[in-house]
């Protein structure tokens, strides 16, 4: 039977698609079907939207310090905040790709390694020229012209020490993963589960601290209701969509690499224009929201100009800072920061513990009972306020107990060993409380050497929060069923 004009048409596109992506060493192998190879595709894109978004914060944390010039603390305050507003960003992108992944049937992954493929990351460090040309090079789309496109390309690809063929525009990857999950004939029905939908991330649930307007983007930059989006630089647009069917998927995911790759979220024609303008402008149109791509080329251009005198706009944070030696890390040989560093990695482990638990939650949720899901939420909300608090003390503090050792510690970001859930309910809140105590562990050992009055009072502040968050969870505890509990 002859396919209709439209199938050959997405035929066309998805190995165009693929063949770019080959180029970057990812294809299909003979043992994955295509709805396996599909959920392998949306974790490498979930690693990357997560290591993207880490680091934007390191990145953001490491700006400022005694060294900036005066005249000068107010543009790098600017900086700061649009690469904040970036990592915010991609943290929608991260958990629409979580409902995405569980509207095809697989578990949520907010892991960063273990693909079917080699995948490079940029390591986390302090913002410099080199570390900006790598996050034009993954955040621009492949048909940019713009006139610093080579010097950005040569430049990531010497600072991360890989070939251009080996790093991932994530612009190429959302493209094979648009147009596979359209193909009909490769991800048919059945391999969609719409009955997911109450148990994936929504708007409702983070959107509001960033936006006043409870209404999403279209690709094409206006509101749900035809008005333009406001023109605000510094505040984030969480894109975060509950999918149910395959064309809501599709929407979600072309919205995230327009507002990551695309010229920017407005209508009108693009124009490029030169090194010394800001980014890109639109004819007829006013300037709306910038993409990520258009904030890093703007950065990259003013950073370059105004740094010319020799100062630097970030202190001196080690490179991938770790707690143990490892070849890839710059071990915080100081027991102060390393011990502060610990805490860091204890709070961001519950946070991804949590995050997890959040999408199981909505699935065993009910109106009748008290909204544990939403007691969920504000711990998320809470740990990520510690993350920002402990980062913050990190990046000002030695590195090592050398005097002459200029370097700072900085926040390490180290992943737990596994990401999986225990089997039931009460054996998560059992792990929550497990992981309460041993961060009150390591608060009361920082205690006993802490002398700084802030840092104490804060300490003291998180051990009182989360005895109170035990004593919640034991009532959680109590009132699970027996049979929930130990069948």
């Amino acid at each position: 039977m002859t396919q209709p004009a439209a199938q050959r048409d997405a035929n066309r596109g998805l190995q165009k698609a693929l063949d770019h992506l080959t180029t970057h060493n990812i294809s299909r192998r003979r043992d994955m079907s295509w709805p396996v190879f599909l959920v392998e595709l949306l974790r490498v894109a979930s690693t990357l939207e997560h290591k993207l978004m880490v680091q934007y914060l390191f990145a953001a944390y490491s700006l400022g310090g005694p060294q900036v010039p005066e005249q000068y603390r107010d543009n790098v305050r600017a900086w700061q905040e649009s690469l904040l507003t970036v990592a915010r960003e991609e943290m929608g992108h991260l958990l629409t790709v979580q409902n995405i992944l569980t509207f095809l049937g697989a578990e949520v992954s907010f892991a960063t390694g273990e693909f079917a493929w080699e995948v490079p990351y940029f390591p986390y460090e302090a913002v410099s020229l080199d570390s900006l040309a790598c996050y034009v090079y993954v955040e621009m789309n492949t048909t940019d012209i713009f006139p610093e496109k080579e010097e950005i390309m040569k430049r990531a690809c010497a600072h991360a020490r890989v070939s251009v063929d080996k790093l991932i525009p994530v612009e190429e990857l959302y493209a094979v993963i648009i147009a596979l999950l359209g193909d009909l004939e490769k991800i048919p029905e059945s391999a969609l589960r719409p009955d997911s939908y109450l148990s994936q991330a929504s708007w409702d649930d983070w959107g509001r601290g960033y936006q006043p307007d409870p209404r999403s983007l279209d690709a094409e930059g206006s509101l749900d209701d035809g008005r333009p989006a406001p023109a605000d630089h510094h505040r984030a647009i969480l894109l975060i969509n509950n999918v149910c069917t395959r064309t809501q998927a599709i929407a979600a995911l072309t919205a995230l690499s327009t507002q990551g790759e695309g010229p920017s979220i407005r209508p009108g024609k693009r124009i490029a224009l030169s090194p010394d303008s800001e980014a890109y402008t639109e004819e007829g149109t006013d300037p709306r929201e910038p993409s990520h791509f258009e904030r890093f080329i703007k950065f990259y251009r003013e950073m370059k100009k105004l740094c010319e005198g020799g100062w630097q706009p970030a202190l001196p944070v080690a490179t991938n800072p770790s707690t143990v030696e490892v070849p890839a890390g710059t071990y915080i040989s100081s027991k102060r920061a390393r011990d502060w560093a610990e805490l860091f990695n204890m709070r961001y482990r519950m946070l991804l513990m949590l995050l997890t638990h959040t999408f199981r939650l909505a699935r065993s949720s009910r109106p009748d009972e008290p909204s544990v899901r939403a007691v969920t939420m504000h711990r998320v909300f809470g740990e990520m306020y510690n993350l920002k608090t402990i980062a913050t003390l990190l990046v000002q503090m030695p590195l090592s107990d050398d005097p002459a050792d200029p370097r700072r510690a900085g926040p390490p970001f180290r992943l737990p060993n596994t990401h999986s859930l225990p089997p039931t309910d009460a054996d998560c809140w059992s792990l929550d409380i497990d992981m309460l105590k041993t961060a009150d562990g390591i608060c009361r050992e920082i205690l006993l050497e802490e002398t700084q009055t802030p840092n104490r009072n804060y300490l003291l502040t998180l051990l009182d929060l989360d005895n109170q968050r035990i004593k919640r969870i034991e009532k959680i505890l109590t009132g699970l069923s027996s049979m929930e509990r130990y069948s």
